[in-house]
């Protein structure tokens, strides 16, 4: 995980993505014959991410409410970092004392999700720590107590899903200038104490390491020596990270270093990956454009064909490092809050491919990476094309299929894009009102039904790092082009809105201010790894419960809606407090007369703190919208003592649409 770029290796900042490569125009023949096996598709090695340890992620809602959408993706596994960091999950109280409920938090929706978790034990909490979050611990049994006890606390849980994960020691512990303070020998001692933990916790579970930023000997090969010198020490499994154009054929070098030690073969995974470990490389580019879309298939396709690897892990799941900022050219599947990238949209085209391979033949090439994949599912009689040019310069393939099992029922060919226009929300200008925008989610760009035949055959081009998927299924629907349905989605007319407040403390510093109300942003974040973080808005304090604040939204002109959605503060320090007991909604067309209150509610949350969206049906058309309080929620502790606030980490005025 990659928390400042500033503590980046040098070596990784310097490396550029294959998309920058200029090629010649080419064009490429792709044929398959439908029934001849090739093998089975491992979805299960590509199809994992590496969640990053941003200090968003200190909010514990945002991971576990996004871990559905991370599903929808395909996803079969998320690496998950800063278990044991106190300002996270706060797990260690002191020694031999733990409390595993905030961690539970984020795990279990994973779980539930289908998603299983890949445990990184890192860092160190402050009750071992020698010398802060990156040195080693004072007492490495005590440290080995703490990781048995999340181990077992994990594999007693009920369900199938919690044991046999895996569990890697630490992170880039080679990074001496971010990760690991100590010397080789101090991560071997922490490696045994915490693989010997690991086993004990839970005997399916596998444990290996070292999760090192570049496999290059170092420390490394350190390890690897402590390793063989120490047969009776847990090592299932060797990991490392791989940032840039370079291919994942590491693994003949790994697999070498064993060799020579006369160590067992170990599963290899590559445990963060993507172009680049920069985070902010500006909006508008990548990799948050359709570039890396095709960059990343790129990679996924190489590493299907590496001998030996067992799983690579791309960083990262869910983005976050400049929290205020919609895109901002940082490395997530989905932006901080939520909106699918097109390279998450990559991952979706991939997890809709058949399990089974077709034989298939390709040629013709660009002269750098341009490829593609063609699979089967018997059961639904489905076919499916993915084609990707991962390069800058046009490419025009000829896909052609036989021995198609649609010789007695016409098929369906439904086309999907991701390119500059097409499912690569980054660019939708216009559209940060619109969840999920008109190019957000993959969709159909071109659908047609075929007359029964055995064989099919186009031409597809693709422009520079443009992706296409293409699926073949029965239809009972007459031959002739089809419309694509248009995109369900919801607008919401309070983003970016006026807002009037009764009273406000404003510090951009500690993101509140009115503007954070509407800015998009659902959650509150205390903190940002750059620029601001954001809460949202909060009133002025009040000594008790009694009194009376209102915020206004000022929707531009009469906005026809259906529900208002207040989104309490939710970081961990006033998660769910703020939130008003007593409180009115009410509409106006011109900000002075207002209506009867829309919704108006009395005891809200019954002395409770209140968790996750308030959805309140509430239609009606007017311009402005005005939420009351007459009484309000909870106290927050502050540094004088309690204070009663009226405070919303966000506030929407919504109503679905239909985009085309």
């Amino acid at each position: 995980m990659r928390r400042w770029t500033a503590l980046l290796l040098p070596l990784v900042l310097a490396l550029i993505p294959a998309t920058v490569r200029a090629a010649p125009a080419a064009t490429v023949e792709v044929s398959a014959v439908y029934g001849t096996d090739n093998g089975t598709l491992n979805k299960e090695l590509v199809l994992r991410a590496s969640q990053g340890g941003y200090l968003t992620l200190q909010n514990l809602h945002v991971l576990a409410d996004h871990a559905d959408e991370l599903a929808d993706l395909g996803l079969r596994e998320i690496r998950v970092d800063h278990v044991f960091d106190d300002s996270f999950y706060g797990v260690v109280k002191g020694v031999d004392n733990f409390d595993f409920s905030k961690l539970d938090a984020v795990l279990k929706p994973l779980v539930d999700n289908g998603i299983r978790p890949w445990i990184s034990l890192s860092y160190m909490p402050g009750a071992f720590a020698t010398n802060g979050l990156f040195s080693p611990p004072r007492d490495y049994a005590a440290w080995g107590r703490a990781v048995e006890a999340m181990v077992s606390h994990y594999a007693a849980m009920p369900g199938s899903g919690y044991r046999g994960w895996n569990w890697e020691v630490w992170n880039e512990p080679d990074n001496k200038a971010g990760f690991w303070t100590g010397t080789t020998a101090q991560y071997n001692q922490l490696y045994g104490a915490s693989a010997q933990a690991v086993r004990r916790g839970d005997p399916t579970a596998k444990v290996g390491g070292p999760g090192v930023a570049a496999p290059t000997v170092g420390l490394l090969g350190g390890w690897l020596d402590y390793i063989a010198a120490n047969p009776g020490i847990p090592c299932d499994f060797v990991s490392w990270h791989s940032y840039g154009p370079n291919e994942f054929n590491s693994t003949q070098g790994i697999r070498g270093e064993l060799s020579r030690r006369g160590i067992p073969a170990k599963q290899l995974y590559i445990t963060e990956w993507n172009s680049t470990a920069s985070m902010n490389n500006g909006p508008g580019t990548w990799p948050d454009t359709h570039q890396t879309a095709s960059y990343a298939l790129q990679r996924m396709y190489d590493a299907l064909g590496e001998p030996g690897l067992n799983g690579i892990h791309f960083f990262s799941g869910l983005e976050g490092w400049r929290p205020s900022m919609d895109f901002n050219g940082d490395l997530g599947l989905l932006t901080v809050d939520g909106r699918r990238k097109a390279v998450g949209n990559a991952f979706a085209m991939f997890d809709a491919l058949g399990n089974t391979k077709l034989s298939t033949t390709i040629s013709g090439n660009n002269g750098t990476a341009t490829y593609g994949l063609v699979t089967a599912d018997a059961a639904a009689q489905k076919t499916t094309i993915l084609l990707w040019n991962n390069t800058l310069n046009a490419t025009t393939f000829h896909p052609s299929l036989s021995s198609l099992p649609y010789t007695s029922s016409n098929f369906a060919v439904t086309r999907y894009d991701v390119n500059a226009q097409n499912s690569s929300s980054d660019n939708a200008a216009g559209q940060k009102n619109l969840r999920p925008s008109a190019h957000e989610l993959l969709r159909p760009s071109d659908r047609t039904v075929v007359a029964s035949a055995s064989t099919w055959s186009t031409t597809v081009t693709l422009a520079s790092n443009a992706v296409a998927l293409i699926e073949l299924t029965p239809s009972s629907d007459t031959p002739g082009s089809k419309p694509v349905p248009g995109v369900q989605s919801t607008i919401d007319f309070a983003r970016g809105a006026a807002v009037a407040p009764s009273s406000s403390y404003t510090n951009a510093g500690q993101g509140w201010g009115p503007t954070a109300l509407v800015d998009g942003r659902r959650y509150s974040y205390t903190g940002a790894n750059e620029g601001n973080p954001t809460m949202g808005w909060t009133s002025v304090e009040h000594p008790t419960a009694a009194a009376t604040e209102s915020v206004r939204v000022d929707l531009g002109a009469p906005r026809t809606f259906d529900a208002v959605t207040l989104w309490p503060r939710s970081d961990q320090f006033g998660d769910g407090r703020g939130f008003p007991a007593d409180f009115t909604i009410q509409g106006s067309n011109d900000g002075s007369t207002w209506s009867q209150p829309l919704v108006t509610k009395t005891g809200y949350g019954g002395g409770a703190p209140v968790l996750g969206p308030q959805t309140f049906p509430a239609a009606g058309s007017y311009r402005y919208l005005r939420v009351t309080a007459t009484k309000l929620g909870l106290p927050i502790p502050e540094a004088a003592g309690n204070a009663y606030r009226f405070q919303l980490a966000e506030l929407e005025v919504t109503a679905p649409t239909t985009l085309g």
